[in-house]
């Protein structure tokens, strides 16, 4: 399967193709970047922050983005939303979409999260499950997109701990911008998140400036990389195992298999368009990677999964047998057999007449002539007929059987028609 143009990034050079090139210059986003996936992972310049830039992965074909993931939605409680019901009733709706995870109340005794399964715009979110606590419109607890918290403990320079008043959301690896558009702005990467009391943030890096209780700086997600476009082609031992969430969308061509998968930003899936596991088709000509010909070699032989991986099965040779509809796939071929034979043949039947030489006179002469005047013999006249008194012939059967014979059905009669060659899409 040729991977077309418009879906690859850079070509067999490593040069940016001529589509993404004009579009990245006509775009004119902040610095563009190119490098190794290794490169974007574990560099982390200043410029590498700036929210927009754009970084080409070379060993990977794919383009991806710097997204400020700082920047939550936010909005809060303004009407009464009672734990154990699946309403949150909030101010604003807009930006918001089903299918969001969002923090309700983070920072307080009611802090939980929720997973948006539908909205009524201006008025609610009506949650996957059901709240564990109430919040009132008097608290009007926040709800944001993203989870934020702040310093609460005076938190050291020089030292890996960040004191805040809440981890609500945050993960191990998760990449915290903390007092943003302040002087003390800077990034950590979380190591751990240890249990409380008191409730903080292990970073992996030891903070390079002093945030206080009283300065009570934000702290959020930082700007992330996130997967615009592009296609990583390689070998399927070589798909990535490295993904997470941002990288939804990440498309990868294994090229052994010709086959396209998709990461969902938690699983790879089959990229939409591509054929079922184990497809077979009908073919003129071999159609090339990708197919295996159900010629009975190679056994058992090696197919994808839809999740990226391969499994292995054993279909005997396909060729020379007619596929049959079955309840069930078995992969074995199955011996033709010839039809059955009902009914039989009588005994005792008739094999003629045979006929008894009976006989029978012929007549009287239709017209006789005297050969003497008077009474006295007569004899035919010259032009004379026969006329037949009647006869009959006596017939007997002879009783006798048939035998059934060696008649036989073979298997070997076929309908009409065409050859074509059974491949298997791997």
């Amino acid at each position: 399967m040729a991977v077309p143009l418009q879906q690859r990034i850079i070509d067999g050079r490593g040069f940016v193709t001529q589509p993404w090139a004009m579009f990245f210059q006509a775009e004119q986003h902040p610095p563009m970047l190119a490098g190794s996936h290794s490169e974007r992972i574990n560099s982390y310049p200043a410029e590498k922050q700036a929210e927009g830039a754009s970084f080409i992965e070379l060993d990977r074909g794919a383009v991806y983005m710097r997204v400020d993931l700082a920047s939550a939605l936010m909005t809060s409680v303004d009407a009464d939303s009672a734990a154990g019901g699946t309403t949150l009733n909030v101010f604003l709706t807009q930006g918001f979409r089903i299918g969001q995870t969002v923090y309700i109340g983070q920072g307080t005794a009611r802090e939980e999260i929720g997973v948006i399964a539908a909205i009524t715009p201006g008025v609610s979110f009506t949650l996957v499950a059901v709240l564990a606590n109430d919040h009132t419109a008097v608290q009007g607890d926040r709800v944001t997109s993203s989870p934020r918290t702040s310093v609460d403990v005076d938190s050291a320079s020089g030292a890996p701990t960040l004191n805040v008043v809440s981890t609500m959301g945050f993960t191990v690896g998760s990449r915290v911008l903390i007092a943003p558009n302040t002087p003390r702005q800077e990034r950590a990467v979380v190591a751990a998140i240890p249990l409380p009391p008191p409730i903080r943030l292990t970073l992996e890096t030891n903070l390079v400036f002093t945030h206080t209780a009283a300065q009570a700086d934000r702290v959020g997600y930082s700007a992330e990389w996130v997967y615009v476009y592009g296609m990583c082609e390689n070998t399927l031992a070589n798909i990535p195992i490295d993904l997470g969430e941002l990288d939804a969308g990440f498309l990868f061509r294994a090229t052994n298999y010709d086959r396209i998968w998709r990461w969902t930003g938690s699983a790879w899936e089959r990229s939409p368009g591509e054929l079922p596991t184990l497809f077979v088709g009908l073919f003129c000509t071999a159609p090339g990677t990708g197919w295996k010909l159900l010629d009975g070699t190679g056994n058992p032989f090696t197919y994808t999964t839809a999740t990226g991986g391969t499994a292995t099965i054993t279909i005997q040779d396909a060729r020379g047998y007619y596929p049959k509809m079955a309840a069930a796939f078995t992969g074995n071929q199955v011996a033709a057999t010839a039809p059955g034979f009902t009914g039989g043949v009588t005994a005792g039947g008739s094999t003629g007449l045979t006929i008894n030489s009976g006989q029978a006179s012929i007549g009287t002469p239709s017209s006789l002539v005297a050969v003497q005047s008077g009474v006295g013999t007569t004899v035919a006249a010259l032009d004379h007929t026969h006329v037949d008194a009647g006869h009959v012939h006596g017939t007997t059967e002879a009783g006798h059987t048939h035998a059934a014979g060696t008649l036989a059905l073979d298997a070997l009669g076929q309908p009409a028609h065409m050859d074509f060659l059974p491949f298997v899409k791997l």
